[in-house]
């Protein structure tokens, strides 16, 4: 399978809050932590600056943190926002898996599957 899944891990956390776009046919498995995968591409892939801000956003233990990456003012994460505008379909079915553990937030397309996803977690289909 070819990727380009980012994995970003929260070293002090412990946990593996992990942060992963995907583009092509993809399978991206969460961690143990609070995971953040991606179905597609974004215009942040290339952009550290944005990915630490994602970054920030999503280990900041903030309840709103879902929120505020899709848009609502009051995050860290400053104008870095996920939205249709920002997120990209890769045409192809992906698969994507939590541990089903922790608060994950699953972000696919209408082609993807959504496979292990816990209590606590969020899809949104764009």
């Amino acid at each position: 399978m070819r990727t380009n899944a980012v994995r970003l891990r929260n070293s002090l956390a412990g946990h593996g809050h992990d942060v992963g776009p995907g583009c092509w046919s993809d399978k991206l498995t969460g961690g143990l932590g609070n995971d953040l995968l991606v179905a597609g591409s974004t215009d942040f892939d290339a952009d550290l600056d944005s990915l630490k801000n994602i970054w920030k956003e999503w280990t900041s233990g903030d309840p709103q943190r879902i929120q505020h990456l899709m848009g609502t003012p009051g995050g860290v994460n400053g104008t870095t926002i996920s939205t249709t505008a920002t997120v990209h379909d890769d045409s192809v079915k992906d698969t994507l898996a939590g541990k089903k553990k922790g608060n994950g937030w699953f972000i696919v397309n209408a082609l993807d599957k959504n496979d292990g996803t816990g209590p606590g977690d969020v899809v949104t289909t764009l």
